[in-house]
């Protein structure tokens, strides 16, 4: 079986290619109906809010503004005002680097971030195929993991809402290639701009520092603090001072699509979801908080000596899932960044031969597909904490299938394709 495997993904027959290509326009089709929904009415996307901040700061106003004031529009609503728009979540740093898109028309801008946005991801899957193979991967199963990252349905929310997911994951994709061939300053860059765009990727550095890797550390951290910088010269100090500010009035961590632990805790322990122990919601999350910080702090040291090795695959499989269950916006649009632990995941199943695990990992994976997904959220309910256990036990299988072996092992000689 193995070897009939092997030599279709050689010199693929026709039909695989007419299925691909029938899959592949049917989801270009589900993206540009979203795309138009979304290009047609500004205000039900995250870019928008994105927009309006830059075009805000350019204006001399705040960047930010609390969930139930009023504001002013932007593009092709400036003459119209919000009421109850969701603010924006990013840091004033990732204010800056939107205000070249501030000069376009809106429709031109959306239209332009979508587009960098998708091929963010498809050269982000690339990469991460490019760090299992020695040789270039076969065209066929690039085209093959395409799709199955474009179908996943936290991919299509990341697009439908024009979020930044697709940007970090290609960001944190280069930064694992630049690790696993020894360039850790590289590295260390790249995953500090990531951690300055979205700031649950500074998690990435903490874990660096318990891994020792001097040099890549630094670098991250000495790369936040820059960009820090320029968002203040920039955007000007009192924009950190009105983000953080900002930050504590949001009350909406309970909504079904944040499965970090802030999530899932606001909705079982809540009086209209769960028990009514909202009192003990806050020590139940920083206790959950606190045991990951330690666990991940005892796993980075076990795995010191691969990263010394510049072997980052067990590393970075670690780090997304944790920094995804710790970080209190674990919104469910990121989890395209769990892409980076695939090559983990494979270095395990070949070596060690763990089917079973995988198995039951790629079922739950399956089920957070595009519209097999949307009709199982649909039926648990909007504010369904249910969904939560889906994620968890994604997650949990993630750790489990990489906990259970620290060693390195040199799977490129296997996929040389």
């Amino acid at each position: 079986m193995q070897k009939e495997l092997e030599a279709m993904i050689k010199q693929p027959p026709r039909w695989l290619w007419f299925l691909l290509l029938v899959w592949g326009g049917i989801i270009f089709l589900i993206y540009l109906e979203s795309f138009l929904d979304q290009l047609g009415s500004p205000i039900g996307s995250d870019f928008y809010k994105f927009y309006l901040s830059a075009h805000r700061l350019l204006s001399g106003e705040s960047a930010y503004w609390p969930k139930d004031t009023v504001v002013g529009g932007a593009g092709s609503l400036l003459n119209e005002v919000h009421s109850g728009l969701h603010p924006n979540l990013n840091p004033p740093f990732f204010n800056v680097l939107m205000v070249p898109f501030v000069v376009l028309d809106y429709g031109i801008a959306f239209s332009l971030w979508s587009v960098l946005s998708v091929l963010c991801g498809a050269m982000g899957v690339f990469l991460v195929l490019k760090n299992i193979w020695v040789a270039p991967p076969p065209a066929v199963v690039v085209f093959l993991v395409q799709l199955v990252f474009f179908s996943y349905y936290p991919s299509f929310s990341n697009f439908n809402y024009g979020q930044v997911a697709f940007f970090i994951f290609f960001i944190l994709a280069l930064a694992l290639n630049f690790c696993n061939t020894g360039k850790k300053i590289t590295g260390g860059i790249l995953i500090g701009l990531a951690a300055s765009i979205k700031l649950f990727c500074g998690f990435f550095i903490l874990m660096l520092f318990f891994a020792k890797s001097w040099r890549a550390f630094f670098a991250s951290a000495l790369t936040v603090a820059v960009f820090a910088l320029v968002g203040a010269a920039l955007g000007g100090v009192e924009s950190y001072l009105q983000y953080f500010s900002m930050l504590k009035t949001i009350d909406w961590y309970g909504v079904n699509w944040n499965a970090s632990y802030t999530g899932f805790f606001y909705r079982i322990l809540s009086f209209e979801y769960g028990f009514g122990w909202e009192s003990a919601r806050g020590a139940w999350v920083q206790s959950a908080n606190i045991l990951t910080v330690l666990v991940a702090a005892y796993l980075s040291f076990q795995i010191a000596s691969e990263v010394e090795k510049n072997q980052f695959n067990g590393f970075f499989a670690l780090a997304v899932p944790l920094m995804l269950i710790i970080s209190p916006l674990g919104w469910s649009y990121y989890f395209p960044l769990l892409f980076l632990v695939f090559p983990k995941l494979l270095e395990e199943v070949r070596c060690r031969g763990w089917g079973l695990p995988v198995m039951v990992f790629f079922l739950g994976l399956s089920i957070t597909f595009l519209r097999i997904g949307l009709v199982i959220f649909d039926g648990l309910g909007a504010e369904g904490w249910h969904m939560n256990l889906l994620f968890y036990g994604l997650f949990l299988v993630v750790l489990a299938v990489v906990s259970m072996s620290y060693k390195s092992m040199d799977v490129k000689n296997k996929f040389e394709g």
